[in-house]
């Protein structure tokens, strides 16, 4: 007769064991897979965040590289509404923007306007007939006399082109400005004495941008914008006041007639903050230059003077910064720039990303021995 073999398998206790001990490593695994998850979750808020702020930035210290389109002197002419032609700088300050924060936060943020060129429009316009210019007679206290010839060189009128003057003034269609580079002076002739001179037009157009930011309502995310302004239909005083508008857009024309930005940011930038460089003294020593706030529309020496732009900008997330299990939030604030910050210290649970950059303006530094 066999015996019955020995019975096998678990006790109550290695089961209870067992079985808490899985439960502990699961738990454990399962924080693991949360905190990783949270982690990834903020750092894509966050990457988007950079993201948008540099892009911005980017396109912003790209137009203050071009600003001037080759006048060093730092000013150019206009002459709106028929008016008499008066100077503006090349830069200057539009109007502020008061942006509200998640938290309730007020930041004054800056605006800049710069007259650049068009980099989609080298070359001869549609429009334009002239494009090398001779003057044949020039004397002291009166006009030039000069023969203009179009690209074929065939003789053409030259109140047809766009040859208007060897400085760069931009005189009613502002979008029509040309730029002309001397190439050959002959020797004085005749009396009183008359000198040759040969010059050709860079047929570059001018161009206008304003970098701002905007928020239609306080609910709504803060956009970077750049717009490209046109010139006023309203002619300027003679005398140049610092409520002038000579180029309008969405920021300072309620009519609703003139042209709206575009977002350059891709997110929420909460801050806009621009200072400037400037070397009054013409020493080019960076130890002696100072820092001006603003440029106004009437300071036309200033932008000849200026050496270097700063500019700060401020992402914010378009999401809360919130841990998933607790629902706990960490705070942020919005960064102060150069003694500028917030109105208020309430913080409240979105990210941000400031980004610096120091900019020089190329087009006007000018030739300095």
């Amino acid at each position: 007769m066999k015996r019955a073999p020995p019975a096998s398998g678990f006790t109550l206790i290695e089961i209870a064991v067992s079985t808490t001990l899985f439960a502990f490593i699961s738990a454990l695994a399962l924080s693991l897979m949360i905190g990783m998850n949270n982690s990834s979750a903020r750092v894509r808020v966050v990457g988007d965040t950079q993201t948008g702020g540099r892009l911005g930035l980017e396109g912003l210290a790209a137009d203050i590289r071009a600003a001037g389109g080759g006048t060093a002197s730092g000013q150019v002419g206009v002459a709106p509404g028929g008016g008499g032609a008066r100077r503006v700088p090349a830069m200057w300050n539009g109007p502020t923007t008061t942006v509200t924060a998640p938290g309730g936060q007020t930041i004054i943020s800056n605006s800049l306007f710069m007259i650049t060129t068009d980099p989609t429009a080298v070359g001869i316009p549609a429009d334009a007939t002239g494009m090398q210019g001779l003057v044949v007679e020039a004397s002291q206290g009166t006009p030039l006399k000069i023969v203009c010839s179009d690209g074929t060189g065939a003789s053409v009128d030259c109140g047809n082109g766009l040859l208007k003057t060897l400085t760069p003034l931009l005189v009613g269609d502002f979008r029509d400005a040309v730029y002309m580079t001397p190439t050959v002076l002959g020797a004085p002739q005749n009396t009183p004495p008359t000198q040759q001179l040969t010059y050709a037009a860079k047929l570059i157009r001018a161009r206008v941008v304003h970098w701002y930011l905007w928020q239609p309502t306080a609910s709504d995310p803060p956009q970077l914008r750049r717009s490209y302004p046109v010139l006023t239909s309203s002619a300027l005083g003679s005398a140049c006041a610092s409520n002038d508008k000579p180029f309008l857009d969405e920021t300072n024309d309620s009519s609703g007639n003139s042209p709206a930005g575009k977002d350059m940011g891709g997110g929420a930038i909460e801050s806009l903050q621009v200072r400037f460089l400037v070397d009054a003294g013409g020493t080019d020593d960076p130890t002696r230059f100072t820092m001006l706030n603003t440029i106004g529309v009437c300071d036309t020496a200033v932008p000849a003077t200026l050496r270097e732009v700063r500019l700060q900008v401020v992402a914010r997330t378009a999401n809360p910064d919130v841990d998933q299990v607790s629902r706990n939030r960490n705070l942020y604030s919005t960064p102060g720039f150069e003694g500028v910050s917030p109105s208020a210290t309430t913080m409240d649970a979105y990210p941000r990303r400031a980004f610096t950059v120091g900019v020089v303006p190329r087009n006007l530094q000018g030739i300095r021995l």
